[in-house]
């Protein structure tokens, strides 16, 4: 029969079992997360390593920059990259364009 005696124990059995089966929940998600975070770490590791080595490969072949830029620097020679590429590129145009006119005039009607 339930007395009080007996539902206040049972209630406190319930709240025992409650109570290690939200410290096992936790253990378990403590584990998960920190699992998750050692495989991060892990991978970053390794990810860095190889970004590191093909860094030096690069450098060592001439493909890329040694000194350190910021931004503005960055942006200042992408600009006078972009500008003598553009006069180059123009003063071809105009050789080429002008060889070919040159050409179609010389042949005459077909």
């Amino acid at each position: 029969m339930n007395t009080p005696q007996t539902m206040a124990s049972q209630s406190s059995r319930l709240y025992v079992v409650g109570a290690r089966n939200e410290c096992l929940a936790l253990t378990q998600q403590m584990l998960g997360w920190g699992s998750l975070v050692v495989a991060a770490g892990v991978s970053f590791y390794f990810a860095k390593k190889t970004i590191i080595e093909r860094r030096q490969m690069q450098e060592a072949a001439g493909q890329r920059p040694s000194e350190k830029l910021d931004w503005r620097a960055r942006i200042d020679r992408q600009e006078k990259n972009a500008m003598s590429a553009q006069s180059t590129s123009t003063s071809t145009s105009i050789g080429t364009s002008s060889a070919v006119d040159v050409g179609s005039a010389g042949k005459g009607p077909s």
